[in-house]
C-alpha cells in the first residue's frame, strides 16, 4: 500500500462518494470510463495514484467536472510529512515545522563573550 498525499486522499474520497451516489459499481464505472475495474479498485484501496489523464477519464464516466473532485487549499491539511533528526531521534513533522527546525539547527552558533 502506498501513502497518499492529502490532496489525493480528498480526490479519492470524492470519487468514491460520486460513484456510490450514482449507485455505480466499480465494474459499471469501468464500462463508462474505459478504465479497468482493477485500476479503479486499486485507486480506491490506496494501491495506486491517479494520473491526470486517468482522473479525466473517471470524471467523464461519472459525468462530473474534474474540479469538483479537487479540494480547496483550506481543505488540505497543512501537513506534508518531513523527517528531521533531533538529538539523534528521527521525527516525522509537518513540513513547515521541519523546515523551521532545520533552519535553526543549521545556523552558525554564536558564542557569548
Amino acid at each position: 500500500m502506498t501513502a497518499q498525499d492529502p490532496v489525493t486522499q480528498v480526490v479519492v474520497r470524492r470519487l468514491i462518494a460520486y460513484r456510490e451516489q450514482l449507485r455505480l459499481t466499480q465494474e459499471a464505472l469501468s464500462e463508462l470510463s474505459g478504465v479497468s475495474r482493477t485500476t479503479i479498485a486499486n485507486i480506491e484501496k490506496n494501491r495506486q495514484g491517479i494520473p491526470l489523464p486517468l482522473l479525466y477519464k473517471l470524471c467523464r464516466g461519472l459525468g462530473v467536472d474534474p474540479a469538483s473532485l479537487l479540494p480547496s487549499p483550506e481543505e488540505v491539511p497543512d501537513r506534508v510529512s518531513s523527517e528531521v533528526a533531533v538529538n539523534g531521534v528521527s521525527l516525522e513533522l509537518p513540513i513547515r515545522v521541519a523546515e523551521a527546525i532545520s533552519e535553526v539547527m543549521n545556523r552558525p552558533s554564536r558564542r557569548m563573550e
